[in-house]
């Protein structure tokens, strides 16, 4: 599938990312950042996508508050030590995905890996 699938190698927040794009995928990467570089990075796909091609991100959530805590919220405790990040509530990141070019998030739990969900949103024209 080379030919039909490009990676962009470099810094996410500096690389070029050419485009227009038929979709990007940020699998694992958002518990590691902090909210303000969260947002710069979909901001940035978002540039970089043709309009209607989605954004799929793939992370740790947080459980909503009040909930019985789970293995989340101990990850987000490592998470927070290595890397100075957190894990995030799924409507945080949706709202940071729609504030930054992107229509509403759909969201998927992972039924076989607790504490994951998939968000998806298009890019808006």
């Amino acid at each position: 599938m080379s030919g039909r699938v490009q990676h962009v190698e470099g810094d996410m927040f500096t690389a070029h990312l050419g485009g227009p794009h038929d979709g990007a995928l940020a699998f694992n990467i958002v518990h590691h950042l902090s909210p303000e570089q969260a947002r710069r990075l979909f901001a940035r796909v978002a540039a970089s996508l043709r309009p209607g091609a989605p954004l799929c991100v793939l992370d740790l959530y947080d459980r909503p508050v009040g909930e019985r805590p789970a293995a989340g919220s101990y990850l987000g405790l490592f998470f927070h030590l290595t890397s100075g990040a957190d894990t995030y509530a799924k409507a945080d990141v949706a709202e940071w995905i729609t504030r930054s070019g992107f229509g509403p998030v759909k969201a998927r739990n992972l039924g076989q890996a607790p504490g994951q969900a998939l968000l998806r949103a298009e890019r808006t024209a």
